[in-house]
């Protein structure tokens, strides 16, 4: 994900039914390993200790890993001058 506006209506609406299904789960079954052998990997461009611990506290409660990038502005294609979406 680059930006909130690259989703339309739809994708949204569909982003967050599996966001309180996935809620649903972590509730009712503490412990529960949906994303056992999932990885996540995030790169923030401003720095924001809530957000980075939400993220990463959210996938390992349900079982997976998180690589993150917690300056990605200075250590990531970004430093080059490089877009994101150009490379993935």
């Amino acid at each position: 994900m680059i930006e909130a506006q690259q989703f339309d209506r739809e994708i949204l609406s569909a982003i967050f039914k599996v966001a309180r299904e996935m809620e649903t789960i972590e509730k009712k079954s503490r412990g529960n390993q949906i994303l056992k052998g999932f990885l996540m990997s995030t790169s923030f461009y401003e720095p924001s200790t809530r957000t980075i611990l939400s993220f990463e506290s959210a996938m390992k409660r349900l079982g997976g890993e998180v690589l993150t990038t917690e300056n990605a502005r200075a250590f990531s294609c970004a430093a080059k001058g490089e877009t994101l979406e150009g490379n993935y």
